[in-house]
């Protein structure tokens, strides 16, 4: 299922993800005001690491990224939450077609460890 978040620049979100399951969250961009933002043009990335991208950098995951405006949809494939696991911190910055780059979002990443799992046969 697809989460929704409607945010006003910056925000703060923390994510809790399924290890192994597909995870999805739509974005709604809002100007300060409330109303939605026009972020046509623009193009976003999210990544997930351990820590902060100066204390570390190795990319844990790096959602895909589709801007819709006013929405940014980011996912993560079950490929890649299986290798997840513990706690992390994460991002998403959008990007201007004249290069100014904005985090719209960030926070913790909880990965909870699966239980099912399909049996070789």
């Amino acid at each position: 299922h697809l989460q929704r978040l409607a945010i006003f620049m910056p925000g703060h979100a923390n994510l809790e993800i399924m290890q192994g399951d597909t995870y999805t969250l739509g974005v709604q961009v809002r100007n300060s005001n409330g109303t939605p933002a026009d972020i046509t043009g623009y193009t976003a990335i999210a990544q997930i690491r351990r820590a902060s991208a100066g204390a570390d950098s190795v990319v844990a995951a790096e959602f895909t990224c589709a801007v819709t405006s006013p929405l940014v949809n980011i996912s993560l494939t079950p490929a890649q939450t299986v290798t997840l696991a513990g706690q992390y911190v994460w991002d998403l910055e959008i990007t201007s077609p004249t290069d100014v780059v904005t985090t719209i979002l960030a926070g913790r990443v909880r990965v909870m460890a699966e239980v099912s799992r399909a049996i070789a046969a």
